[in-house]
């Protein structure tokens, strides 16, 4: 196995990780993100997060019930 090291403009990183992640199965062994410690966290929390809203698990707000539910949220500080 190779390990390759390259620096990517922090605006191009979720670009670069989607080209990496749609690589063949198991070509890409691990990630690593330096200074930013819960990546593989994040990225499961959101997939899992995706996969609920699709499935119909989950719904989103639409912009009127957010504006309610954030300025109720707001006022209570």
């Amino acid at each position: 196995m190779q390990t390759i090291q390259l620096d990517i403009a922090d605006d191009s990183v979720d670009t670069f990780l989607t080209i990496v992640s749609n690589l063949k199965n198991n070509m890409v062994q691990n990630i690593k993100l330096k200074g930013d410690t819960h990546y593989e966290e994040s990225k499961a929390y959101f997939h899992q997060a995706l996969r609920d809203i699709e499935n119909g698990n989950d719904t989103l707000l639409n912009q009127e019930a957010y504006d309610e539910q954030m300025n109720i949220f707001i006022n209570s500080l």
